[in-house]
């Protein structure tokens, strides 16, 4: 049945009960590909840095100062100083282009400090070309591009609109007036979803909170496209979970493109939540994770998931029976951030989807998983290639409860035990034989270092080899 949670009359309460002890458990991830989909002609980039942010063949990285780089052509950057003293640059994003002039997509990018300065880089020319000192009273924590307007964000929860998201041109950072607005106070996640601003705050831990923000967080939804300050905030009351919802904190969020109705929240306990963006209701909770979900970005009918871990999930989330379609180790250390890098399919031909670890490295992958459909659409083939014959397989499974080859003395069943079993099965293509108990389990001084090297010495293993050469000999050979 599917597994979704939410309301319905008691007499769906097994339903309900078996929907809960579905959602936590594991997906299924036995056939998944353990490839990295590695993006070919595009170096990865080693780097110290607090924001990045990528478009078409350009990478731009900062910290107190901005690098720009260009992975397809060298692995070298350039910098750009901003005046003054140092800023430390906490978020960047890149404009978009005025309509007349679609070639400076990808040429001008924003970089918001934690000091909230605001300023705009002309990464062709190595220019700053506009800045707005303290435009944010706190941190620029967050810059997003909705349409062809940016929205900018801060620690305080103050949220400014720089131009109109349908407008021809796009903002100026210096002559525009952008319209201020503020989210709920003490919001620990903001992100741009779709046109939409999501945040979020809990679980609570204090002792005057309600129960509902005790056991899950609070989740608030804005409107950045919105005219008017009326219209801004589109959720009065936060979004309710399902009574039976236990979870942490909202650490990512993406929505899937072939199911834009749908917005996608990721916790720090490893699961995941499914929002109805019309109904404003959580369709379904999941678990994907052992481990706090970091990041997540929609490719195509895949959600892309990081992890504290370093690795990256790829589910196929278009069927009711979700489905790792894919897992790597993509950074030593946690994925800090996954971006989908739309404009590449036209620009180079390619979907690229670039990841950030805290080792402060960006990788750069292949979001149509090419390699993976060719390996698909091959072994759909393989008709046309292949011939097929029947092999017969003998397996031995041999616990020798640490006995050695020349304790095989005593009763007949001993020393014919392998030549019984060798001859069990008539004719074998291929033989394998397993060994269990090694060693003396109960022997707390053996490790397993002391073990493999008495087991890879030359005399331990022609003390195996010759009885099992001998055994096979007579069996290939009776006469």
């Amino acid at each position: 049945m599917p597994d979704r949670i939410g309301g319905g009359d008691d007499s769906s309460e097994d339903e309900a009960d078996e929907a809960l002890i579905k959602s936590q458990e594991l997906l299924e991830a036995t056939f998944a590909n353990r490839r990295p989909p590695t993006l070919r002609g595009r170096r990865p980039i080693g780097h110290q840095f607090h924001a990045w942010a990528v478009r078409g063949a350009t990478v731009v990285t900062a910290q107190n100062h901005m690098h720009v780089w260009h992975p397809a052509q060298s692995g070298v950057p350039t910098s750009v100083l901003f005046p003054g003293n140092d800023h430390k640059v906490l978020s960047l994003e890149f404009r978009a282009a005025d309509e007349a002039s679609p070639a400076d997509d990808g040429r001008f990018v924003w970089a918001g400090t934690k000091e909230g300065h605001l300023f705009e880089v002309d990464t062709a020319e190595l220019v700053v070309v506009g800045s707005r000192m303290m435009a944010h009273a706190y941190a620029v924590t967050e810059i997003k591009r909705v349409g062809r307007s940016m929205v900018t964000v801060d620690d305080s929860g103050r949220v400014l609109i720089w131009g109109q998201h349908d407008d021809p041109v796009a903002p100026n950072l210096v002559s525009c007036a952008p319209r201020t607005n503020r989210v709920a106070d003490k919001q620990n996640f903001t992100a741009i979803v779709a046109d939409e601003l999501w945040t979020a705050s809990g679980p609570a831990a204090s002792k005057g909170a309600t129960v509902a923000q005790l056991k899950a967080p609070t989740i608030r939804v804005y409107a950045p496209t919105a005219t008017s300050a009326v219209d801004f905030c589109v959720t009065p009351k936060p979004l309710a979970f399902p009574e039976t919802a236990r979870l942490g904190a909202v650490t990512a969020s993406a929505i899937v493109p072939d199911q834009a109705h749908l917005v996608y929240l990721g916790h720090e306990d490893g699961y995941i939540s499914v929002w109805d963006r019309a109904a404003r209701a959580c369709t379904r909770i999941q678990r994907v994770a052992a481990y706090t979900i970091t990041t997540m970005v929609g490719v195509g009918k895949r959600l892309w998931a990081g992890e504290r871990t370093g690795i990256i999930h790829v589910f196929d989330v278009s069927t009711e029976a979700w489905t790792v379609a894919k897992a790597w180790r993509a950074h030593k250390e946690a994925v800090t951030k996954i971006a989908v890098d739309a404009s590449s399919v036209w620009t180079d031909e390619t979907l690229q989807v670039a990841s950030s670890g805290a080792d402060g490295t960006v990788a750069f992958w292949d979001g149509f998983l090419r390699d993976d459909w060719l390996d698909h659409e091959l072994n759909l083939r393989q008709p046309e290639y292949c011939t097929y014959r029947k092999i017969r397989s003998l397996s031995i499974s041999w616990n020798i409860d640490a006995s050695r080859p020349t304790d095989l003395v005593g009763p007949p069943d001993n020393y014919e035990f392998l030549q019984q079993a060798l001859t069990s099965v008539d004719s074998p293509d291929i033989i394998s034989i397993g060994f269990q108990e090694v060693i003396d389990l109960e022997n707390k001084k053996l490790t397993a270092s002391k073990l493999n090297l008495h087991f890879l010495s030359p005399t331990c293993v022609l003390t195996l080899k010759l009885p099992l050469a001998c055994v096979l000999r007579r069996v290939a050979h009776p006469g």
